[in-house]
């Protein structure tokens, strides 16, 4: 939130108190939009208010080439300048405070590198009619910069603190004493980490050596204290099964409270949970508090084994750190996770960011088949990400292998009914769509656009991943038109067909047609498949695909052969082109109607592939009936090229126009019209 502008003289706050800067008519801001959910009006919220913002709301937003400006009601003298970078996380800006006098020219008063958090600024006292921040960089990706609040004084003593800052620092203070009231690990609190001589113990403690302590005086541990990868733990004994003699912190239902940096202040809590009392963990509560992924503000994560395998994630030192822990954690079979933050307005634990994020493992065989991927804050999503292994080629040793995904943007609101909240050991959480029923809740939200992706080529890989696994968040779509990347790494385009409903008209159902051997999106009015066939990192054609009578379904094909951005033949109609069946959107459905897809295309390409004689090895495929008919499309095709341009060098246009007329019907999916238009011209003119 951006507060008006403040000077010494004016609306001074009682002592403690934090100024409500929204009442001061002192100044104008403009340049940056508001940040989703912000309670204040456009183009800036302006209310003072430094404590309740988080990372969807709460705070401006800017791009860099438009600065954020402060223009004053009246010539106004400054000294101070003070701004509140959105700090949730470990984000930093270069940025310049300028000035504009009476004579509207802008000057340099002070320039600031890699900041982050509170910043103050200090400089000789200015009569100026504006001011003005220009960020010039930072630490993200994007050229973008996110302010909370900024204020300007003619301060006689600009070196204390503002009432505004006081009033910051104070609920700092609050926060840390307050996250610890979220834990309810107050029985390690006291035992350990508030006891100096207690915790110089802990301290001292070698790895591997562990103590305990008896809390309720019943003669065994509850709470067993020791070192690991350089932090102090403390494990509460939930259970009450730890043995007296040589007492053990457990994972099945035992919470462990762990002190990264020795400053006893805990950093993280993992709260195990056995629920069917089989003695092994069903899921898992991990809470943040200091510099973890969720920036500052306290998180949390739920993590549920839901086949009951006995593997959840995989932690380094208390934490999820995705290049090292990613591919030994269990995102296969059926399991889930959902973030959650908390809000100190509310004193709630609200959904966010991948809330939901879950796996399905129909058929059984331990891979999961499903990937669901929520996107949002609280009840109000924006995203949803529907990941499909419709061949189902996962392996053991290779336990991901997604084919295609749906994407669909919102924003859309969770309906209350649909939804669930969890008991946590101070509370419960929000509310989260449950995994038992969210697969059939998300195909009944109204989206506004959907977008098809399909891993063609059967490589759902990240470019700069060595160990070249296949992504376990399903299929990362790349930006395509203006519907933007939502998750990363991205598929990219090369090899990959992307279809976009830009209304949803299709309600995200996919239908099959014979015509290219392909499921596609029902509704779509465009689409585009970029082929990568050498491997050589650039296109060497593009398919494109129109709905040119607007009933939902593909009429006609654009094929560019070199890739130049100009369409050198289209295929529309007969008949067999507007053939299409609507699939079933349940996997089992889905990937017996593909399975059947796949066989046909298969077939009819190896025919026409053998006319041409065109060769193929064993290994094409890899035993794939999805990787064997991206090596045929891709053989057949470039054998029709290669005999369409020698028939036209030897001015042999009856063949020519054979080979054409062949192509046109291998394109329509008339593969036997193919073959035996080809056929006729054997023994002359088709090798």
């Amino acid at each position: 939130m951006l507060s008006a502008l403040l000077t010494a003289a004016l609306l001074a706050p009682e002592p403690g108190e934090a100024p409500d800067l929204a009442l001061a008519p002192l100044a104008v801001v403009t340049g940056p939009r508001n940040a989703s959910g912000s309670a204040g009006k456009a183009p800036a919220a302006n209310d003072g208010d430094v404590t309740g913002y988080g990372p969807n709301h709460g705070y401006s937003w800017g791009w860099f080439e438009e600065p954020l400006v402060v223009t004053f009601e009246r010539p106004t003298v400054i000294n101070k300048v003070e701004v509140l970078l959105l700090d949730v996380d470990a984000r930093a800006y270069d940025f310049r405070l300028e000035v504009r006098g009476l004579d509207e020219a802008w000057r340099t008063v002070a320039e600031r590198t890699r900041a982050s958090g509170w910043v103050i600024v200090v400089f000789e006292a200015q009569q100026c009619e504006a001011m003005r921040l220009v960020f010039t960089g930072g630490t993200l990706d994007v050229k973008s910069y996110h302010v909370v609040e900024v204020a300007a004084y003619n301060d006689p003593r600009p070196e204390t603190d503002s009432a505004l800052r006081k009033t910051w620092l104070a609920l700092a203070r609050g926060r840390q004493l307050g996250e610890l009231a979220l834990l309810g690990v107050d029985g390690a609190l006291r035992a350990v980490f508030q006891d100096e001589a207690a915790f110089r113990r802990a301290k001292a403690l070698p790895e591997g050596e562990r103590r305990w302590v008896d809390l309720d005086r019943d003669g065994d541990p509850d709470l067993t204290v020791f070192r690991d990868q350089g932090a102090v733990i403390a494990a509460l004994d939930d259970d009450d099964d730890a043995a007296a003699a040589h007492p053990q912190a457990d994972r099945d239902s035992d919470c462990w409270v762990v002190d990264l940096d020795l400053d006893a202040r805990p950093d993280r809590v993992i709260d195990y949970f056995d629920d069917d009392g089989d003695g092994d963990v069903d899921r898992e509560q991990h809470y943040y508090l200091h510099f973890g992924w969720f920036g500052r503000r306290p998180g949390l994560v739920l993590v549920w084994d839901y086949d009951d395998n006995n593997r959840t994630w995989a932690l380094n030192r208390y934490s999820y750190e995705q290049g090292r822990c990613q591919w030994d954690c269990d995102f296969g079979g059926n399991e889930g996770f959902s973030l959650f933050v908390h809000d100190p307005r509310t004193d709630v634990w609200e959904a966010e960011w991948e809330c939901p994020f879950y796996f399905y493992d129909p058929d059984g065989d331990g891979l999961a088949e499903e990937a669901l991927r929520l996107e949002g804050y609280g009840r109000q999503m924006r995203a949803l990400r529907y990941s499909f292994n419709a061949d189902n080629d996962a392996v053991e040793g290779q336990a991901y292998d997604y084919d295609c995904a749906i994407v669909a943007l919102g924003p859309v609101e969770l309906p209350e009914e649909w939804l669930v909240t969890t008991p946590l050991r101070v509370g419960r959480t929000g509310p989260y769509l449950p995994y038992a029923t969210a697969r059939e809740a998300v195909r009944r939200l109204p989206w506004k656009r959907a977008l098809l992706v399909w891993d063609e080529n059967d490589c759902n890989i990240d470019p700069g991943d060595a160990g070249r696994h296949e992504r376990w968040e399903g299929i990362i779509t790349s930006q395509y038109q203006d519907f933007p990347q939502i998750g990363g790494p991205p598929c990219g385009v090369l090899n990959k067909r992307y279809e976009l409903d830009s209304d949803n008209s299709g309600g995200m159902e996919l239908y099959a047609s014979e015509v290219d051997g392909r499921l596609h999106l029902r509704g779509a009015e465009q689409g585009t498949m970029w082929v990568d066939a050498d491997g050589n990192r650039e296109p060497e054609r593009i398919v494109t695909y129109r709905d040119a009578d607007g009933d939902g379904h593909f009429d006609e094909w654009q094929s560019d052969d070199n890739a130049d951005g100009k369409p050198d033949r289209t295929s529309r109609g007969p008949q067999a082109l507007r053939d299409r069946n609507e699939a079933s959107q349940e996997w089992a459905g889905l990937a017996a109607t593909y399975a059947t897809l796949l066989r046909k295309a298969v077939s009819g390409q190896r025919a026409v592939a053998e006319v041409l004689g065109v060769p193929l090895t064993p290994d094409d495929g890899n035993g794939n009936l999805e990787g064997l008919r991206w090596a045929l499309e891709n053989r057949v095709y470039d054998r029709f090229l290669s005999e369409i341009a020698a028939a036209q060098t030897a001015s042999d246009t009856p063949r020519a126009g054979r080979y054409e007329r062949a192509r046109e019907a291998w394109q329509s999916g008339r593969f036997q019209s193919a073959v035996q238009l080809l056929a006729r011209g054997a023994g002359n003119d088709v090798p």
